[in-house]
């Protein structure tokens, strides 16, 4: 008998102090007498940086602590697609919130902006140097 061949991936998010990293897997398996036996474990590459993932990941959040829908946050933007959401949280594709978004999403969520780029060691340090951070985010952010 033929061994099938299966293909899975899997999102592993994990802290690291106020750093949020997304590790993509693909893992292969197939199946030897009735059982599944992995044969290859590869890192895949996401296609949104680091400071995106973190950024996205944090209105995720935003959404799912107000029990709001993929649907209801199109509908706070402005967006016709709901599968845009889904694919602007994925890491798998380059889609992302544009800073209009995030600041519509922000308000909606009676959230300062500030926190959604900056992680709370930044945002101890003196004006001036949290302004030059943001803005050196945001720069990063639209990369």
């Amino acid at each position: 008998m033929r061994s099938t061949l299966f293909y899975f991936i899997k999102i592993h998010s994990f802290t690291n102090k106020n750093n949020l990293f997304t590790l993509k897997m693909r893992v292969d398996l197939k199946i030897q007498n009735n059982t599944f036996v992995c044969f290859n474990i590869k890192r895949m590459k996401s296609e949104k940086s680091e400071i995106q993932l973190n950024i996205i990941n944090k209105l995720k959040d935003l959404r799912q602590a107000n029990n709001l829908s993929q649907a209801q946050i199109c509908d706070i933007i402005d967006l016709n697609s709901v599968g845009q959401i889904g694919n602007i949280e994925s890491p798998k594709y380059k889609h992302k919130y544009t800073l209009q978004q995030i600041y519509q999403l922000a308000n909606h969520f009676n959230y300062p902006i500030e926190k959604i780029f900056l992680t709370d060691n930044e945002l101890n340090k003196s004006t001036t140097e949290v302004i030059k951070s943001l803005i050196l985010k945001l720069i990063e952010y639209e990369k």
